[in-house]
């Protein structure tokens, strides 16, 4: 999948593995709605992701407006 595809879709995380991250350890992460990239220690992957995901869905969740439903 192509960095544009993945906006067009709606990913809000992009994760690259590439030489250059690899080199400094880790993975290169990115969000959607920021402008910068930080590396994330391999070792550390799977948790900073999932803590990532859920403060995600936090900030989801206090947005959201619940509406009666009627019938």
């Amino acid at each position: 999948m192509k960095f544009n595809d993945a906006d067009l879709i709606g990913l809000p995380i992009r994760l690259t593995v590439s030489a250059r991250a690899m080199k400094q350890g880790g993975v290169e992460y990115k969000r959607r709605d920021q402008k910068e990239k930080r590396i994330i220690p391999s070792a550390d992957i799977i948790t900073a992701i999932q803590t990532e995901i859920n403060n995600l869905y936090a900030k989801l969740n206090e947005k959201v407006i619940e509406v009666p439903f009627s019938e």
